[in-house]
């Protein structure tokens, strides 16, 4: 009975600590971010509180026919150190009848959230051999990363959104697409929703083509008040794209050319309690 009764209570202590356990703090909130890896900054950029993923992917059949589904991106992986990030699409596959699978994908990051630019300043610090430069070299490096990540977005929230797809000839159709865009055209169909209020884009910006990317601008005050705070736990942005338009018919090579997916609005959500950056919340 006494062992028995031991036990119970090594089980009861075991479920209280696990409980009242802190949840293990990500590699962004342990160490600087000098000190980050490149699949860390990756991390940051590609999957993580301040970076979604989503996808919309078609399978072309051999008859003809095709096969659609849309896919966001999982959560950011709780393995720090990891050299792949989840959550990225493109990936092909095989099966009776079908051709491989066909995607477009977009990537949106929450550009003026501090650790998003710290990571990509990282990343260029790595992809150019920081540590084999003269002084000189560090000095103009450094110099222009504090301006990069000096500026302040205290009245704006900026989101860049990266596109990209596996078939060739979606591409050119995705990049004028965007290119043709504008703040008046996407300012009835590109908002945030955050707390049951829309808000509303203030302005749209195409990054050079070769980017494969666009910003998109928008308040950071609903109503005088934080986008973000009591009663607003998460924002959501929304885009109502058009499909893109192609024929299905034969193309150069002889090979049939498949519509893009019928579904292109774009629907992420970012929580505001997993954006916290050194104990504040960063966006």
């Amino acid at each position: 009975m006494g062992n028995k009764f031991v036990l119970q209570i090594g089980v009861m202590v075991c479920v209280l600590l696990g409980i009242a356990a802190p949840a293990k703090a990500q590699f962004w909130n342990k160490k600087d971010y000098h000190k980050w890896s490149a699949g860390q900054c990756r991390k940051i950029l590609s999957n993580s509180p301040w970076t979604k993923n989503l996808s919309f992917s078609s399978v072309q059949m051999l008859n003809g026919a095709q096969n659609t589904s849309a896919a966001a991106g999982s959560e950011v992986s709780s393995a720090e150190d990891s050299e792949n990030p989840a959550g990225q699409s493109g990936g092909q596959f095989s099966a009776p009848g079908r051709q491989p699978l066909m995607d477009i994908s977009y990537t949106a990051q929450i550009f003026s959230a501090l650790p998003v630019r710290e990571a990509q300043v990282r990343l260029d610090q790595i992809a150019m051999h920081y540590d084999r430069m003269n002084a000189a070299q560090k000095q103009a490096f450094d110099e222009s990363a504090a301006r990069f990540l000096a500026v302040q977005f205290p009245k704006t929230i900026v989101i860049r959104v990266n596109y990209s797809t596996n078939v060739g000839y979606w591409q050119a159709a995705l990049e004028s697409q965007w290119q043709l865009e504008n703040t008046a055209k996407l300012r009835n169909s590109t908002y945030l929703a955050v707390g049951g209020k829309t808000v509303p884009l203030l302005s749209y910006r195409f990054a050079p083509v070769k980017e494969h990317a666009f910003f998109l601008v928008f308040p950071r005050t609903v109503d005088g008040a934080p986008l973000l705070g009591p009663g607003r736990k998460s924002m959501t942005l929304q885009i109502i794209s058009p499909q893109l338009q192609f024929s299905n018919t034969f193309n150069n090579s002889g090979s049939l050319t498949a519509q893009p997916p019928s579904s292109s609005n774009i629907v992420l959500t970012f929580a505001a309690k997993k954006m916290k950056y050194h104990g504040k919340l960063a966006y």
